[in-house]
């Protein structure tokens, strides 16, 4: 009897100590500059910018203070992004939905369109190996 009231006293004055972790987040919204509602990406890059694939405003990236926002009139080539990855070397890689994929670094977007070979397919996957290669999936199962 003894011990089972030192376990539970033990146990009581432990929970008091492990009682959790306080949480702290921030509600990144429409009317903190977030250009759509609806996120369909998420990537973080080396230098902690948040960047985020839009169904339909293009890519935003967050600096921990604003965002700044990428779209058709800055080169990308449709504003539905479905996929992003960052490189290492801070190249963001979308997948743009039936434009297949973009590249964006720091002052240039190259847009790499599928209609002659694959018609008009979306990058749905990516994914960096360990030797830095970019893998991309497509909505028809194929893999690069």
């Amino acid at each position: 009897m003894k011990v089972r009231n030192v376990t539970l006293l033990i146990c009581l004055i432990c929970t008091k100590v492990v009682i959790g972790q306080h949480l702290n987040y921030t509600h990144l919204f429409l009317d903190k500059g977030l250009s759509q509602s609806q996120v369909t990406c998420v990537d973080i890059d080396k230098y902690g910018y948040l960047w985020l694939g839009t169904d339909g405003g293009g890519v935003d990236y967050f600096d921990g203070k604003q965002f700044t926002n990428i779209k058709t009139e800055h080169g990308l080539s449709y504003t539905r992004v479905v996929s992003l990855i960052v490189r290492d070397n801070n190249e963001v890689i979308c997948g743009i939905m039936q434009h297949f994929f973009s590249i964006i670094k720091r002052d240039t977007i190259l847009n790499f369109d599928s209609d002659i070979i694959y018609g008009s397919t979306t990058v749905t996957a990516f994914t960096q190996t360990d030797n830095g290669e970019i893998l991309l999936g497509n909505d028809v199962g194929d893999v690069f």
